[in-house]
C-alpha cells in the first residue's frame, strides 16, 4: 500500500540524516576540527617577517602588549593597523626566552585589495571537542551543512549546470 511505501521512504531518508549527523559528532569528538595556535610555523620568503629577528617555532604571546590568544587575532590586528610598525612579544622554542619582534607590515594582494601582511604562517592542528560539546556543534552546525548540500544539488541540477555537466562529458570544457 501507499502508506507502507511513503514510511519507507521516510525511514530511509530518516536514517541517511542520523548516520549524517553521527558521523559529523564523530569527526568533532574523534578527529578533530582544524584549528591554528598564535606559534610561527612558516616565514615567508623575502617578507618583512623574514627581514626581523621572528625565527619558526616562536610563540606570539602579545601584539602591542595586547595579549594574544587565538591565532586569528593577529591578522585581522595586523590588517587594522596599516603598515605602521608593530611590536610582536614572542616566547622563543628553544630557550623559553621572553623577547620583542618588530616588524613593519608591508601591502600584498590578496582578492584585488591590497592587505597588510608580515609574512608569517601558523601552526595548524587538529582540536578535538569534549563529547558535549561536539554534540553541540553537530546539532548547531548540521542545518547550514544541509542547506549547502541542497544549493549544490539545485546548482547541478539547474539548466545552466546540466549544461556545463554535458561540456564536461562531451570533453567541451565546461566552467
Amino acid at each position: 500500500a501507499y502508506r507502507h511505501r511513503l514510511g519507507v521512504a521516510v525511514a530511509g531518508s530518516t536514517m541517511h540524516f542520523i548516520i549524517a549527523a553521527f558521523l559529523l559528532f564523530l569527526l568533532y569528538a574523534a578527529v578533530g576540527e582544524p584549528s591554528a595556535r598564535p606559534v610561527v610555523e612558516q616565514i615567508v620568503k623575502d617578507s618583512p617577517a623574514q627581514q626581523s629577528d621572528f625565527r619558526v617555532g616562536d610563540r606570539i604571546v602579545a601584539v602591542n602588549n595586547i595579549p594574544v590568544k587565538e591565532w586569528e587575532e593577529i591578522p585581522r590586528y595586523v590588517e587594522s593597523h596599516g603598515e605602521s610598525p608593530l611590536v610582536f612579544t614572542v616566547v622563543r622554542k628553544e630557550t623559553g626566552e621572553r623577547l620583542d619582534v618588530t616588524v613593519r607590515p608591508r601591502p600584498m594582494q590578496i582578492n584585488g585589495r591590497d592587505v597588510p601582511r608580515i609574512g608569517i604562517g601558523p601552526e595548524q592542528f587538529l582540536e578535538t571537542k569534549s563529547i558535549p560539546s561536539a554534540i553541540g556543534v553537530t546539532v548547531t552546525k548540521m542545518p547550514g551543512y544541509m542547506w549547502q548540500t541542497v544549493k549544490a544539488l539545485g546548482g547541478i541540477f539547474s539548466p545552466d549546470g546540466l549544461q556545463n555537466y554535458g561540456e564536461l562529458l562531451s570533453g567541451d570544457g565546461g566552467d
